[in-house]
């Protein structure tokens, strides 16, 4: 709720801005999606082709727990865009919220940093008085490319790291059957 709070307040007020956004899957994949799905017997309503993400999180609970969740889960995830910053505020698909921002983690994320620098300038009247407007108005495409790149990076080293913890644990277990 903050980061959609603060999000809309800085949208109306039209501030030079980072939002998060995920915008709405590609209908053709969301029906490769749907007919795939319904090999294992579930379905998903796209009445017009749209697909709502209140039907994809009802498609994730109903596979949870069974031997198909993993494979079915990261096929839906693949059947979506990728969620990334920008300065332009068109929503979040994933979390059905028409505005959002990472702003909660200011301590691990560089863009909730970020805004909580614009927040700031913005109470003590900086944002104005002192050309600092103009300042983030500059940065802030940058700003969000970047932020989108090293979030990548940092998902493909944390799915490489895991694929080599689980090589190493199943090192010490070679020639061994498991049920």
């Amino acid at each position: 709720m903050a980061n959609e709070t603060v999000a809309e307040d800085y949208y109306w007020q039209e501030m030079p801005f980072l939002y998060r956004i995920h915008e709405k899957p590609d209908e053709e994949k969301m029906a490769k999606l749907g007919t795939f799905i319904n090999n294992f017997g579930y379905t998903l309503r796209m009445p017009g082709g749209e697909v709502h993400p209140k039907e994809l999180q009802k498609l994730l609970e109903k596979i949870e727990g069974t031997p198909e969740e993993a494979l079915l889960s990261r096929l839906t995830l693949r059947s979506m865009k990728q969620a990334k910053y920008t300065t332009e505020c068109s929503g979040h698909f994933g979390l059905a919220a028409k505005y959002y921002c990472h702003f909660t983690s200011p301590i691990r994320r560089y863009p909730d940093l970020q805004i909580h620098r614009i927040i700031k300038d913005n109470l003590r009247g900086r944002l104005m008085r002192e050309g600092r407007t103009e300042h983030y108005a500059e940065i802030l495409d940058e700003v969000a490319r970047q932020s989108s790149v090293c979030e990548r990076r940092a998902d493909e080293a944390e799915r490489e790291s895991d694929k080599l913890k689980k090589a190493e644990y199943m090192s010490y277990h070679l020639g061994e059957e498991f049920e």
